[in-house]
């Protein structure tokens, strides 16, 4: 879904699957130059209709800004080959063709998405996790992985007092499955909560619990 300074944008699809940005309201196109539009991604297919929106908009000479609160394609991040492709790469050249003046994204998955994208800035949830950790009185924060033990822990450490523990996996790159699983830190007799950008499936969390 994308939405224009807070608002919804119109989106009307037709019979073909095919979709049309248009009809914005007035009072957008006549009272400011800048805009804030904020995708939260659900398919690929919206990608079309945002840059129909960026078209628009450049049409009446905006500056603007895009908001992800999701990175599509974020640990699609390795490079191309039969069985695999680096998509993120693939994403990012469609998207700087837009020309964003800033690409604001919340938590991405990898580093590699602000070497890739224009204007790109990381934001992390630092309020967020501080509201988790008061709510459920975590004694200890655990990250699964390598990629949010790099992440997380300075954010953690500037504000928190608590200590952190962390979870090495070597992960078969063919077939997802992960080989082997290991923890550093000792988690007995604490409360800890679970911090990580992505969980689709939950392989990972569940083996951690485990």
């Amino acid at each position: 879904m994308l939405y224009l300074n807070g608002l919804p944008v119109p989106t009307t699809m037709f019979s073909d699957n095919t979709s049309q940005v248009w009809k914005l309201p007035e009072e957008i196109l006549t009272t400011t130059n800048f805009a804030h539009v904020t995708w939260e991604f659900s398919n690929e297919g919206e990608f079309l209709q945002l840059a129909q929106l960026k078209m628009l908009l450049d049409k009446h000479d905006f500056r603007v800004a895009l908001r992800l609160p999701y990175l599509p394609y974020g640990r699609q991040d390795k490079e191309v080959a039969n069985n695999a492709t680096f998509a993120l790469r693939t994403f990012a050249e469609l998207l700087n063709f837009l020309k964003f003046e800033e690409v604001i994204c919340v938590d991405p998955h990898s580093s590699m998405a602000e070497e890739l994208i224009f204007n790109f800035k990381a934001v992390y949830p630092e309020e967020q996790l501080e509201k988790a950790i008061e709510s459920t009185r975590s004694e200890m924060v655990c990250y699964p992985d390598h990629g949010a033990a790099s992440k997380y822990p300075d954010i953690d450490q500037a504000n928190y007092p608590y200590h952190y523990m962390y979870g090495e996996k070597v992960r078969d790159q063919l077939t997802g499955n992960i080989t082997s699983y290991k923890i550093v830190g000792n988690p007995s007799g604490k409360k800890v909560m679970i911090v990580d950008d992505i969980c689709d499936f939950g392989r990972t969390f569940t083996l951690l619990t485990k």
